[in-house]
C-alpha cells in the first residue's frame, strides 16, 4: 500500500487531509509518500480499512525463525504456591 491509495480510500486529495484521518502530520505523510509507509503502520491501516488496503508484506522484515515452533515449550514452569485453604 502506499500514500495514494490511502488518499483514494478516504476520498482525500492532499497529504494533510490523509495524515488528519490517521493523526499524522503532512510532514510524516510525505516522508511516507516518499519513502513508503512502515510495514507496523500498514498493519494498522490494515485493520483500521477492513482489510480494504493491504499490508506490503514482502516489505516486512521478519527473522527467518519468527515463525518456527518447537515442539517443547523453552518457557519454564514456575511451581507456586496455590491459595487453596486447607481442610480443617
Amino acid at each position: 500500500m502506499n500514500v495514494d491509495d490511502i488518499k483514494r480510500h478516504y476520498k482525500v486529495t492532499t497529504l494533510e487531509a490523509a495524515g488528519k484521518v490517521f493523526g499524522k502530520t503532512k510532514g510524516t505523510m510525505s516522508n511516507w509518500n516518499s519513502g513508503g509507509i512502515p510495514p507496523e503502520f500498514q498493519a494498522v491501516i490494515q485493520v483500521a480499512t477492513g482489510n480494504e488496503l493491504t499490508a506490503d508484506l514482502d516489505s516486512l522484515k521478519l527473522p527467518a525463525t519468527a515463525f518456527k515452533t518447537s515442539k517443547k515449550s523453552s518457557r519454564k514452569r514456575i511451581n507456586r504456591p496455590c491459595n487453596k485453604p486447607t481442610p480443617a
